[in-house]
Formats: C-alpha cells, structure tokens, sequence
C-alpha cells in the first residue's frame, strides 16, 4: 500500500468514515480502502445501506485497539500487535466479523506457534466454535501426542463435562495414535 495511504490513516487526514466506541473514542479511515481489503465493509458502503450515508459506525463488540490493529492491516497488510498474547484471538475474530481471510490465516499461524500443555484444551474449544479448522486439528495432534499430560488436568474434566463431543474427538484422536504406535512397535 501506498505510504501516502498510510500516513492519511495514522494522521487521520481526510477520514471519510468514522468508527465510534463505548468510550467515546473515534477511529477514522477511508471507505475505499476498506472496501477493498473486506467484502463486509463493502457491502456496508454501498448507496442502499444505512452506514453509506451516515458514515458514522458504532462498535461495540470490539475493543478499540483490536479494531485500530485490523484497520492497519488493511491499509499495510500486517498488524503490528498481532503476536501479542492478548490480541490474537480477538484480532482472528474482528477478520471473521468483517470476512479478512489473509488476516485470519496470519493470526492462525500465530496460535499454531503457542499450543501448549497449558491451553491445548482451549484453544481446541475456541478453534471449534470459531470454525478455526487447521487450529482445531492441531490442537487434536497436540492432544493425542500429549495425552498423558492432559487427561490428568482439571481442563479435561470440564473438557468431559462441558463439551462431549469435543472430548470424544479428542479421544478418537488419542487412539489413532496409539494403534499408530502399536502397529509401529510391531513391525520392528
């Protein structure tokens, strides 16, 4: 993108459309910009909607620095906190909220750098409900290659509990391996 561009977005210059937050902070951008980078924002600045004429947006349902980090990367094609812990996940769901699949593909690749024995089981259950399929099967791997690990945690109890089919995915997964592993030590 052009630094021209960018520069009008981080001044703020010539801002044709404003995004206003709970705490009455204001975020500014271009319409062009962001109909070019989101079909969601396009379909939201055509003639016939609402937000076309007004210009004006309120969001609440996303914090004003994950939205400000999703607006840069459609003006520079990279969000500079991405990596941060407590930005990744809510920047993966901003891009899906406003259908910027380069942008989720790049916060997926940051969490399938971070699956741990510390939050494999979650990460599965958030991949899951927000149809995050390559985190999901790698948290799946992860689960099965760490089974002993895991299944003596209190999050795979609430696994159990809470989310059953999960925990029989999950299971299935274990077991694949483990016939893996049987059919392996057998032929040697």
């Amino acid at each position: 993108m052009s630094k021209g561009l960018v520069e009008m977005f981080y001044n703020q210059h010539l801002c044709d459309v404003h995004f206003d937050f709970e705490d009455s902070q204001t975020v500014g951008a271009h319409t062009v910009i962001l109909s070019a980078g989101s079909p969601v924002f396009s379909a939201m600045f055509r003639s016939e909607f609402l937000e076309s004429k007004t210009k004006k947006l309120n969001i609440i349902d996303i914090d004003i620095e994950v939205f400000r980090q999703l607006l840069i990367y459609l003006y520079t094609g990279s969000a500079p906190k991405l990596a941060e812990e407590n930005m990744t996940l809510l920047l993966f769901e901003a891009a899906d909220k406003y259908n910027i699949d380069n942008l989720k593909t790049e916060c997926t690749d940051v969490l399938l750098k971070r699956v741990n024995l510390d939050n494999a089981i979650s990460l599965l259950i958030w991949s899951h409900f927000h149809s995050a399929a390559k985190l999901k099967e790698a948290t799946l791997k992860f689960l099965a290659e760490n089974s002993l690990g895991i299944c003596s945690q209190p999050k795979w109890m609430d696994l159990i509990k809470n989310y059953p089919e999960l925990c029989l995915l999950a299971t299935q997964h274990m077991s694949k391996l483990q016939n893996k592993t049987k059919k392996t030590a057998k032929s040697t």
